[in-house]
């Protein structure tokens, strides 16, 4: 049975309005899975209550994993790793549990590199760390000449964090 149209306005008793939104989510997510089911679609569906409680919806997977899929995120161990699944050929199904599998394998060996590299960073500039306990304290003098230039990168990446971090860019400054 379809339901009527008529004039909207705001519900004003607070009881019946939440009692309103929890029909409508209910409804919406169920709309939202036919149409994933039905058309092959990924969904991800955020609703805020008034209260600014959160409720999530996400298919074939969960919310999180189809947004990181199409928005990666750096990881939370401070490593920036690459998408999962970035933009491959159009021919190959990205949603392919092969493809996808193949691409986790690819982050992880990247993600693997990445911490290796910045270890052996860590220990060439040891010396000039001796008694500091930031990076950017680091006596530079007591570093080879052949490794500034990764001492370099690493600072500039801090710098962007930070400023990511806090919300500026270096656009601002």
């Amino acid at each position: 049975m379809a339901r009527t149209r008529g004039r909207r306005r705001r519900i004003e008793q607070a009881g019946d309005r939440q009692a309103t939104f929890s029909e409508l989510r209910a409804e919406l997510f169920r709309e939202a899975y036919e149409l994933s089911v039905l058309c092959g679609a990924e969904m991800a569906l955020v609703v805020f209550d008034p209260a600014g409680n959160a409720f999530a919806f996400g298919s074939p997977d969960s919310a999180d994993d189809v947004l990181r899929r199409h928005f990666p995120v750096p990881a939370d161990n401070e490593q920036d790793v690459p998408p999962v699944v970035d933009k491959l050929e159009e021919e190959e199904d990205t949603r392919s549990p092969a493809v996808i599998t193949k691409k986790q394998e690819e982050t992880r060996a990247a993600t693997t590199t990445e911490q290796a590299r910045m270890a052996a960073l860590l220990e060439k500039i040891q010396p000039a760390m001796e008694g500091k306990s930031f990076l950017w304290e680091a006596d530079v003098d007591k570093i080879a000449k052949t490794d500034l230039p990764e001492f370099v990168w690493a600072l500039e990446r801090f710098r962007d964090r930070a400023e990511s971090a806090i919300g500026i860019s270096s656009l601002e400054k």
